[in-house]
């Protein structure tokens, strides 16, 4: 999970390292135009975020799910390579942050499915390193590619997102293989652990809690109303 989100953070920031290698002046824009391309992948990221969580919820394979998420958004940053517009470019962008936003709301809602509340924070901790680890060598791995800049007649900003998509292309395929979903399903535990890990979590929630009958809907709903989230915003 952790490798999958500093790919995630790495596509999500190629752009920036594009424009090193002209970028700009191949799709003739200005530096307005360069700004609304980096921005605009958040007018599809924020707003699909909940909506995703809630498709996940009713999934017997969240995992998969992700790892599909990664693969596709792999392919639309490989797709940035074969831009000729500076409109083109936003296209994709915009497209790029729908299905990106299926990752960390979704890796934090797999996570919960797995660790009881004292454990999870330490995860979740984890998973932020990742995108540590991305902000680190992210540039590196982008000077390395950019180098690149002339081979085959193809500049180097789009070696930089073909390498970098096919990348996290092939990381997704191998996650969906070993990637768990639910404890009581996970192919890669005994019947036992099985069992074992489903009841940790059932042990801290309670029969009481376990036995609420609260959808996801009305769930979410319950959050808004609930005062202490207006008092931490």
């Amino acid at each position: 999970m952790g490798i999958l989100y500093i790919l995630n953070y790495i596509d999500r920031q190629n752009l920036a390292a594009a424009k090193l290698q002209g970028i700009m002046e191949d799709l003739n824009m200005s530096t307005q135009e360069f700004a609304t391309a980096l921005s605009i992948l958040f007018v599809g990221y924020l707003p699909f975020q909940i909506p995703s969580n809630l498709i996940i919820s009713k999934l017997t394979r969240p995992g998969m799910y992700i790892c599909c998420a990664c693969a596709i958004w792999g392919v639309i940053s490989a797709a940035t390579a074969a831009v000729q517009s500076y409109h083109a470019l936003l296209a994709v962008r915009a497209i790029l942050g729908v299905v990106e936003a299926v990752f960390f709301p979704g890796a934090i809602y797999l996570l919960s499915a797995w660790y009881t509340k004292n454990e999870l924070g330490k995860r979740i901790g984890g998973l932020y390193v990742g995108q540590q680890v991305g902000n680190a060598f992210g540039g590196l791995i982008a000077a390395g590619c950019l180098q690149m800049d002339g081979v085959h007649g193809i500049r180097g900003w789009r070696w930089l997102f073909i390498i970098e998509g096919a990348a996290t292309v092939g990381v997704a395929i191998l996650s969906a293989i070993v990637l768990p979903e639910y404890p009581y399903n996970a192919r890669l535990l005994t019947p036992i652990e099985r069992e074992v890990a489903v009841w940790r979590l059932e042990k801290e929630a309670g029969a009481a809690e376990g036995s609420e009958d609260v959808g996801t809907w009305q769930g979410f709903l319950q959050g808004f109303k609930d005062p202490k989230v207006g008092l931490v915003g």
